[in-house]
C-alpha cells in the first residue's frame, strides 16, 4: 500500500484541500485527514476506506460505533473518540435552532426529525413559545419506554411559568415508526391542554414523530380544547 506522501503533491488530501477547498475532497480522503497517520501497512486513506465500508453509505456514519472503529487496525481509542466527537457535533450542529428568533414550524420539523432520527427510546419536548410567537427554549418532559413514558403535567405547568411563556408545542416520538396517536397520546393530551388552557396558556399542537413522518393532533382535529 501506498503512503499519502508517496502521492504526487496535488493528491494529497491535505494539500488538495487548500488548493482546491475541503468540498473538493471524497470522503475517505476527509475521513484521513482527520485520522491523521497511518500505520505500516496502510496509510490514512486505505483506513478511511476501511472504515466506509463497513457502513452502507456516508448518511449512515452517525450508526458508526466506538467498538466497530477500534477493531480497525490504525485506529486508537483516541482517534475513535476523535470521530466520534465529530459525529456529535456534527448532530449538534444539524438540529440547533437560534432562540429569540420568530417561530418557524419547518425548522420546528426538521429540527426533531434529525433529533429522533434512529433514537430507541420514547422522548417527549415542550417547546416554549412567547407572545410574539418567538422561540424560548425546548426542554425534555419525559423519557422512556413507548410503552411507560408519562408525561407530567407539573413539569410542563413549571416550564410554562419559569419562562413566562404564552403558548407552546407538546413533541414526541414512537420509536416503533408509527406516529399514529394511542389512546392514551390523546387522552394525556387533552387533560394537559385543559390545565394548562387555566392558567392561561395555549396548546398549539402536539406533534407525534415516526419514521421518517409525523402526526399533528391540531391538523387532525384532535385538540379538543384548540381555538
Amino acid at each position: 500500500m501506498s503512503k499519502i506522501k508517496d502521492l504526487p503533491l496535488n493528491e494529497r488530501p491535505r494539500e488538495k484541500a487548500l488548493t482546491y477547498g475541503v468540498e473538493t475532497l471524497s470522503n475517505s480522503e476527509l475521513l484521513s485527514i482527520l485520522i491523521g497517520n497511518g500505520t505500516k501497512q496502510k496509510s490514512a486513506i486505505d483506513i478511511a476506506s476501511e472504515i466506509l465500508s463497513t457502513i452502507e453509505d456516508i448518511s449512515c456514519f452517525n450508526l458508526i460505533t466506538y467498538s466497530s472503529l477500534t477493531e480497525i487496525k490504525g485506529i486508537s481509542k483516541a482517534k475513535a473518540i476523535l470521530l466520534l466527537s465529530l459525529v456529535e457535533l456534527n448532530k449538534r450542529i444539524n438540529t440547533s435552532l437560534r432562540i429569540n428568533k420568530e417561530f418557524n414550524f419547518n425548522e420546528i420539523i426538521h429540527h426533531f426529525q434529525c433529533s429522533y432520527k434512529d433514537l430507541k427510546v420514547e422522548k417527549a419536548y415542550i417547546v416554549l413559545l412567547d407572545n410574539h410567537k418567538r422561540l424560548i427554549s425546548i426542554k425534555e418532559v419525559a423519557s422512556g419506554s413507548e410503552k411507560s413514558l408519562a408525561l407530567s403535567q407539573k413539569k410542563i405547568i413549571q416550564y410554562l411559568i419559569d419562562f413566562s411563556a404564552t403558548s407552546y408545542y407538546l413533541v414526541h416520538n414512537h420509536p416503533s415508526g408509527s406516529c399514529v396517536p394511542s389512546c392514551s397520546d390523546k387522552t394525556t393530551t387533552s387533560n394537559v391542554e385543559l390545565v394548562s388552557m387555566s392558567l392561561g396558556f395555549i396548546l398549539e399542537d402536539h406533534l407525534i414523530f415516526g419514521k421518517n413522518t409525523y402526526y399533528s393532533l391540531k391538523n387532525n382535529l384532535e385538540l379538543p380544547y384548540y381555538r
